[in-house]
């Protein structure tokens, strides 16, 4: 689950730069746009935010139930927009781009997800010795 979880950091890190700091690159032409030169930028401040919970939830995923719950949700949704992108809106390289990054977001939601009984089995005695469960 940490690496996974490191993964996701560092890919979310990766969009955070690419839009923050290489929006042309990224985003071609509609980059002179003002507006989605704004969106891009808000845009890359959340994958940064994304990156920081992922990054913590790898330190201790037992901990940390609430990252690993983010990352499926993030993941999750990261996969189901980058299939409608790649079927729908884009085509050339924007859509092999998306492509990249919908089958790792993929790949990731699995494996959180099929790592997600044993991290919830590594939280469970603190509960079941009446201690609190950890947050």
């Amino acid at each position: 689950m940490s690496i996974l979880l490191g993964i996701s950091a560092l890919l979310s890190l990766a969009w955070a730069i690419g839009l923050l700091f290489f929006k042309s690159l990224v985003l071609g032409a509609a980059s002179a746009d003002p507006m989605v030169a704004y969106l891009a930028n808000a845009g890359g401040v959340a994958n940064l935010v994304f990156a920081f919970v992922f990054w913590r939830g790898a330190m201790a995923p037992p901990r940390e139930r609430v990252a690993v719950y983010a990352a499926l949700l993030i993941l999750g949704l990261r996969g189901a927009s980058g299939t409608y992108a790649v079927l729908f809106l884009l085509d050339g390289r924007a859509a092999v781009a998306s492509l990249v990054e919908m089958i790792t977001s993929i790949g990731l939601f699995v494996g959180v997800l099929n790592a997600l009984p044993t991290t919830l089995a590594d939280s469970a005695p603190a509960a079941s010795q009446g201690g609190r469960p950890p947050t």
